[in-house]
């Protein structure tokens, strides 16, 4: 854990930085599009790491599982022909759509207001 503070605090705790080095300098485990985002919010939620700054600005991970449940469901429908990975963006702004007026505790979600471009 405190390796992983020292390079926490090498990024100025900013995630945008923190997971652009992670794929830069390969860390193997950590750098990929989907764990990355994923163990930023795990060091938030789970471990209590509160002072990561720009996490609402970090995507929500989508992979060809997180697209084929969200197609299942019906939250995102209709005819569609190409590769999956085509619509990653779309499946993105639905699910921050979602829960983009979501409150928990009288607390404003981190995603209120942001949409991937």
């Amino acid at each position: 854990m405190v390796i992983h503070l020292k390079f926490l605090e090498a990024c100025n705790w900013n995630s945008l930085k923190i997971l652009k080095r992670l794929k830069s300098e390969n860390f193997s485990y950590l750098g990929g599009n989907k764990i990355g985002p994923l163990w930023l919010r795990m060091l938030r939620d789970n471990v209590g790491i509160s002072k990561l700054k720009n996490l609402e600005k970090v995507t929500i991970p989508v992979d060809v599982h997180v697209a084929r449940a969200t197609l299942a469901t019906g939250i995102v429908y209709g005819e569609f022909k190409g590769r999956l990975d085509e619509v990653f963006n779309e499946i993105r702004n639905v699910w921050f759509e979602s829960v983009e007026r979501l409150k928990i505790n009288d607390k404003k979600n981190m995603y209120s207001g942001f949409k991937e471009k």
